[in-house]
């Protein structure tokens, strides 16, 4: 939930903590929750995949807020946000992000039948950076 999302982020700022993988798949992250992603993603830290998949959406201020974190911090590779629903706003922020990070951003369902603002979110990254994008 909320209360342990925001302490593991707190915990990932610190300069100290050796984690490479964190996988919070579908554990009822909200808006509240994520308030101190930014702060887990500045540089320092040695996090190189973080899995947020099936948490609810969060709103475009705090997408933008992550988007300038990973601006700065070379080390994550992969941030999944599969089977998120973005609303288009929030979902544009972070797909024009991903072309010019060299952190991958996934959108991907992994269920059946993925979402249209996954398969669009996956689509425009492809069209804007010319790769095809494959995630784990």
């Amino acid at each position: 939930g909320d209360e342990g999302a925001e302490a593991l982020f707190l915990a990932l700022s610190d300069k100290e903590t050796n984690l490479t993988y964190l996988n919070l798949r579908n554990n009822g992250i909200d808006a509240a929750g994520y308030q101190q992603l930014p702060m887990a993603l500045e540089p320092g830290n040695r996090i190189r995949y973080l899995g947020l998949a099936e948490n609810s959406p969060f709103d475009v201020s705090l997408a933008e807020d992550i988007v300038s974190s990973l601006r700065h911090n070379p080390k994550l590779r992969l941030l999944d946000f599969g089977d998120i629903k973005f609303n288009r706003k929030t979902l544009t922020v972070l797909v024009e992000a991903a072309q010019s990070l060299r952190t991958g951003i996934n959108f991907s369902s992994r269920r059946s039948g993925s979402s249209p603002a996954a398969n669009m979110g996956n689509l425009l990254f492809q069209q804007w950076t010319g790769t095809k994008v494959t995630f784990p």
